[in-house]
C-alpha cells in the first residue's frame, strides 16, 4: 500500500492496519443490517415499503401520472407523430412507461429498446428488429439501408393485418445525434405505420426537436409534474399500504414539508429520506406503545371501589325500607248511560239471553264491591235500576236490527256498459300488444348486453385469455358454440379503426401465471389459436369505449 492511498486512523491519530479498516467497514455494515431489521420489526413491515426489490406492478396514479398514461394510450392508438415523455430526474418516467405497456391493447405489437451511449445506427436498428421479434429478417451482413427496408416491410405487414407497431425507447438522452436522426428518418419513411414513444430527461428536448424539424415531423411532449406536499403525502401512504401497514401515519406535517423540499421531485430521494425519517422516529413509536400509566390505573381502581360501595349501600337501603300500606278506595255506583248504537256499524241481531247474563253478572259484581255498611233496601233499589237499564238496551237493539234489515233489502243499481266504455277498454288494451312486439324485436342486443355486463363484473386486477379476434360476428359466435361445454368462452364487441371488432375470451384468472398454465387445459383446437394472457382492466376499457362510441352514434 503506497503512502498516497487513504489510511484509517484511530482516535489518537495513529494509522490503523488494513485489516482494521476492513473490520471497521464490516462493523458498520453489521450495525446497519441490525438497524434495518429493527426498522422492519418496529413498524411491522412485511418488507421495506420504499424498495422496489421483490415488488412488481406498483404504480402511483396521483400527481398526474394516471392522466399521463391515458394521454399516451390515446397517442399510441390515434397519433401519427412521435411523443416525448420527460420530467425531472427520478420523477417516475420509467414506471409510467411500464404502466402504459401493461394497458396496451392486444392488437399492438410493442418493442421496448433501451438507449446506449456507444451505438451506431445500424446496431440500433438491429436492436429494433429484435424488439419486434423479427431478428430472422435481419442478416448480419446487411447495411443500414437494407435493414431499414426490412423494418418498413414489417411495419407495412402489421398495418395490413390490422395490427399496430409501437416502439418505446427509454433514456433517449443517451443516444448519439446520428442515431436520433436515423430514427426520425425511419419514422418519416414509415408514413404512419409506426408509433414512437421517447422517454428521457429534459436535456434531450433540443436534440429531439432539431431531429424532428430536419425530418419535417412534429414532436408532442408530455412532462410529468413534480410532486407537491400533498402528492408526497399520498405517495408515502400508498407505499405503506402496499406492504400491509395498518398503523397511524408515522410522519408529521413538518416532516412531510421537509421531505418534499429535500426530494425535489425525485422518487428515489423520497424513498431514501422517508426511510431515514422512519428509522430516526422508531423511539417515538415505542413511546406511543408504552404500557398503561400507573397513576391512571390507580385512579381507575379508586373510582371502581366508589361505584361498588355506593351500589351496595343503595341495595341495603332498599332491603331495610318498609313497604307502604295499600289503601283500597270504596267502589262508587254510577248510573249507566244508554248505549247509542249506529245502524250502519253492526247489523248482527242481539241475543237477549246474552244480555240477561250480562245483567246478572253486572249485578253480582256490583254487590260484591259494595261496602258492608249498605242496607238491604239500598241494594234492592240498585238492582231495580240495573234491570231498567237492561230493558232499555234490549229495546234499542231490536230497533237497530229492524233498521239494518230494511237497509239490506234496498236495491243495488248496476250500470250497464255502453258503446263508449267498450271503446275505451279496447283503446287501453291495444298499446300492451304493441309493447310486446317492441320487446320481441331486439333479442340480440339483450344478449350482447349480458355478455358485457358479465365481463364488467370481473375483477380489474385479474387476467383473461384472449382466444380470437375478428371483424365477423358470425365467426366469433360459431367458435363459442363449437366449444360449448369444453371451455367457458364468451365474446364481446368493440370498435377498431371505425369497424366492429369481436373478441373471444376465456376467464377470469387471478394472475398472469395462472392464465398461462390454463392454456394447456384448453382443447387442442383452441391451443392452435395461440391464446395469450390479457389483463381484465384493458378488456373493460374496450367495453367502455364501445359504449361511448355507440352513445355518440345514437
Amino acid at each position: 500500500m503506497s503512502d498516497k492511498q487513504a489510511k484509517q486512523f484511530n482516535h489518537r491519530g495513529h494509522a490503523l492496519p488494513d485489516s482494521a479498516a476492513v473490520a471497521s467497514n464490516s462493523g458498520r455494515s453489521i450495525k446497519s443490517q441490525e438497524q434495518f431489521k429493527q426498522y422492519l420489526s418496529n413498524y411491522r413491515f412485511e418488507r421495506d415499503p420504499f424498495s422496489d426489490a421483490g415488488a412488481s406492478g406498483l404504480f402511483f396514479a396521483g400527481g398526474g401520472r394516471k392522466e399521463a398514461v391515458e394521454s399516451l394510450l390515446h397517442y399510441s392508438r390515434y397519433g401519427s407523430t412521435p411523443v416525448f415523455l420527460t420530467g425531472h430526474i427520478g420523477c417516475g418516467k420509467t414506471t409510467t412507461l411500464k404502466a402504459l405497456i401493461s394497458e396496451l391493447e392486444s392488437d399492438v405489437d410493442v418493442a421496448v429498446v433501451p438507449a446506449l451511449l456507444m451505438v451506431t445506427p445500424r446496431q440500433f436498428f438491429i436492436a429494433i428488429a429484435k424488439g419486434f421479434g423479427a431478428e430472422s429478417m435481419v442478416d448480419g451482413d446487411m447495411d443500414l439501408a437494407a435493414i431499414t427496408q426490412q423494418l418498413l416491410a414489417l411495419f407495412k405487414d402489421n398495418a395490413i393485418s390490422d395490427r399496430q407497431s409501437f416502439l418505446c425507447i427509454d433514456n433517449i438522452q443517451d443516444l448519439p445525434n446520428d442515431v436520433v436522426s436515423a430514427l426520425f428518418e425511419l419514422l418519416s419513411l414509415a408514413d404512419g405505420d409506426l408509433g414512437v414513444l421517447l422517454v428521457g430527461e429534459l436535456a434531450a428536448t433540443a436534440m429531439l426537436e432539431a431531429a424532428a424539424e430536419q425530418s419535417d415531423l412534429l414532436l408532442n411532449r408530455i412532462e410529468l409534474a413534480t410532486f407537491d406536499q400533498q402528492d408526497v403525502s399520498a405517495y408515502v401512504k400508498y407505499r405503506l399500504d402496499a406492504v400491509g401497514y395498518s398503523g397511524e401515519f408515522p410522519l408529521t406535517e413538518m416532516q412531510l414539508r421537509a421531505l418534499t423540499y429535500r426530494s425535489q421531485g425525485s422518487l428515489s430521494q423520497v424513498h431514501s429520506v422517508a426511510r431515514s425519517m422512519l428509522i430516526a422516529g422508531m423511539d417515538n413509536v415505542k413511546n406511543e406503545r408504552s404500557p398503561f400509566p400507573v397513576t391512571h390505573l390507580l385512579v381507575l381502581i379508586f373510582l371502581t371501589l366508589l361505584i361498588v360501595i355506593g351500589w351496595r349501600h343503595e341495595k341495603t337501603a332498599e332491603v331495610i325500607a318498609e313497604p307502604e300500606p295499600i289503601v283500597l278506595e270504596p267502589a262508587v255506583l254510577t248510573k249507566a248511560e244508554p248505549l247509542q248504537i249506529n245502524a250502519t256499524a253492526d247489523t248482527t241481531p242481539v241475543d237477549t239471553e246474552v244480555v240477561d247474563a250480562a245483567i246478572v253478572n253486572e249485578s253480582t259484581s256490583s254487590v260484591g264491591n259494595m261496602p258492608n255498611d249498605r242496607t238491604a233496601a239500598e241494594v234492592k233499589t240498585a238492582l231495580k235500576a240495573l234491570a231498567a237499564d237492561a230493558a232499555k238496551i234490549t229495546a234499542t237493539s231490536a230497533d237497530t236490527n229492524a233498521a239494518a234489515s230494511d237497509s239490506l233489502l234496498l236495491p243495488v243499481q248496476i250500470d250497464e256498459p255502453t258503446a263508449n266504455t267498450q271503446a275505451e277498454v279496447l283503446d287501453v288494451a291495444e298499446p300492451a300488444v304493441l309493447s310486446d312486439v317492441t320487446e320481441a324485436i331486439m333479442p340480440q342486443e339483450v344478449k350482447t348486453h349480458s355478455a358485457h355486463k358479465r365481463l364488467m363484473a370481473w375483477p380489474q386486477v385479474g387476467y383473461a385469455l384472449q382466444i380470437f379476434g375478428t371483424h365477423n360476428a358470425k365467426r366469433a359466435k360459431q367458435l363459442v358454440e363449437q366449444y360449448f361445454g369444453e371451455a367457458d368462452l364468451l365474446f364481446y364487441e368493440t370498435r377498431h379503426n371505425g369497424r366492429a371488432w369481436y373478441v373471444v375470451v376465456n376467464g377470469p384468472y387471478t394472475g398472469r401465471e395462472s392464465a398461462k398454465l390454463s392454456i394447456e387445459q384448453l382443447p387442442e383446437g383452441l391451443q392452435r389459436l395461440r391464446p395469450w394472457p390479457r389483463n381484465i382492466a384493458s378488456i373493460q376499457a374496450d367495453i367502455r369505449r364501445f359504449g361511448a362510441a355507440v352513445a355518440a352514434d345514437q
